[in-house]
């Protein structure tokens, strides 16, 4: 696969790395970006299946997918993504190149699923912490967590296959908001005001926004760095009054406080149970 920006002038950065057989590719764009085969030997193509998370942006193709709408993932197999694809605008994509022997037959393909909401917000946190260890030279241990990380990906898509009600498509203000939480968790002046500044909106429509969705801006803003925080439990080396700062709390001790409400358990017991499960 190539990646190739269409105005060299506009930031561009790209990197793969490896855990075990998995692959991660990692693509962030000012501008426009063309991602083209290099080899089109379907049997190369296919020796993979392709989890696409599309943090934001667009993308355009001659083949029309049900996904890459902004901030959703799904799952595909080699046959079924285009020769060709355009990304558009702001783009913060990760690709995750699974082997397809590691995934089987029976995973839904092409099912999209948010990365804000549920465990699709878990499994993003996931991918992209695993990516960042893995292209840093920290991936030694991961591979264990690839079989369970694969496990909630077949579960997810499951639930999500079956779900009667449709995906939640955020309004393109909604989606900004999104973005710009993302991007300041580890901020702790991060609030509904600053956010709504930072976005072009009154704080009276980010409110009547987030009612939409079912969850207020603290509420989302608290169970995203707590998602967050869990996925970084899982590296033994990082302290956790690290991974409190990381995730937008003030210390340790208020952030373990917020995760026994949430969780019933202190950080340091999940990550226990979290290493223990890996290790069993």
């Amino acid at each position: 696969m190539r990646i190739r920006s269409r105005d060299p002038k506009l930031p561009f950065r790209s990197r793969m790395s490896l855990i075990g057989d998995v692959v991660f590719s990692r693509v962030e764009a000012g501008g426009h970006v063309d991602l083209e085969w290099v080899d089109h030997d379907p049997a190369v193509r296919n020796s993979y299946r392709w989890l696409i998370f599309s943090s934001s942006g667009g993308a355009q193709s001659d083949t029309k997918l049900p996904l890459l709408a902004t901030r959703e993932m799904a799952l595909y197999d080699g046959a079924s993504l285009p020769d060709e694809l355009h990304l558009s605008g702001t783009t913060r994509n990760l690709i995750v190149m699974l082997p397809a022997n590691m995934v089987g037959d029976d995973f839904p393909l092409g099912i999209p699923v948010a990365v804000d909401i549920g465990s699709g917000a878990v499994l993003a946190a996931m991918a992209r912490t695993m990516e960042a260890q893995a292209y840093s030279g920290m991936s030694a241990g991961l591979d264990a967590m690839i079989p369970i990380f694969v496990e909630a990906l077949k579960q997810t898509l499951s639930q999500q296959k079956s779900a009667q009600k449709a995906n939640i498509r955020q309004d393109a203000r909604l989606t900004r908001i999104l973005d710009h939480m993302e991007l300041h968790l580890d901020d702790l002046a991060l609030d509904a005001a600053s956010a709504a500044r930072a976005c072009g909106v009154s704080l009276r429509q980010l409110h009547r926004l987030f009612a939409s969705t079912g969850e207020t801006f603290n509420a989302m803003t608290r169970r995203l760095r707590l998602e967050r925080a869990v996925a970084l439990l899982a590296d033994r080396n990082m302290k956790i009054g690290a991974i409190a700062g990381e995730c937008g709390f003030s210390d340790a001790s208020y952030f373990s406080t917020v995760f026994v409400q949430s969780y019933g358990e202190t950080p340091s017991e999940r990550r226990r149970r979290l290493l223990g499960e890996r290790n069993g």
